[in-house]
């Protein structure tokens, strides 16, 4: 899927999207990751240096590095793709926790790579106080809207802003911080 919505239709694009696969990874097995890291490749680093920010909480610098890649011309799509990876990861580990799995076998369970898993760890355990189902639902209802507003079939915020709103929650758990307009459609 993540394939088909960065190309757009575009054969041509879908082509040098799989040479690029093929001439980065070989034969190796492809993963939702390794296709990520090819898409936002093109962001020179810097989506992963935003969610690096994320996971640390902190909220400036996430904000900071997602105006660069507006600036630079990244798509939102791109950056919407990489926070709803990590939102989906947090409902694994909610769910698991809430089940009593111990967070350290819950982030082991989880499909995260093996390098990520003490920048999981620590992530998880930074938001664990704060998330319940409530802002979870209210965390994927708004990357919903801002997936409306991407695409074009609602037009009433920019979606960079919602981008900026849903950062903000991810790096300090306040949903607080997500106005109403996110919530609801046109």
């Amino acid at each position: 899927d993540i394939m088909l919505e960065s190309v757009e239709g575009n054969l041509l694009a879908a082509d040098q999207l799989v040479e690029k696969l093929v001439l980065t990874y070989g034969a190796e097995p492809i993963s939702e990751h390794n296709i990520l890291a090819v898409i936002s490749d093109q962001a020179d680093g810097e989506i992963f240096d935003l969610m690096q920010a994320v996971y640390e909480g902190d909220q400036y610098r996430a904000l900071h590095w997602l105006s660069l890649l507006k600036n630079k011309g990244q798509e939102p799509t791109i950056v919407l793709w990489f926070l709803l990876k990590e939102l989906h990861l947090l409902r694994k580990l909610f769910a698991a926790t809430a089940a009593g799995q111990p967070a350290q076998q819950a982030v082991l369970q989880s499909g995260v790579p093996k390098f990520r898993h003490q920048d999981t760890l620590l992530f998880w355990r930074r938001l664990e106080p704060s998330i319940n189902q409530a802002l979870l639902d209210a965390l994927f209802n708004a990357s919903y809207q801002i997936e409306l507003n991407i695409k074009g079939l609602q037009t009433s915020f920019c979606p960079w802003y919602g981008l900026s709103l849903l950062i903000h929650t991810l790096s300090c758990a306040d949903i607080g911080i997500l106005p109403e307009f996110l919530f609801t459609a046109e």
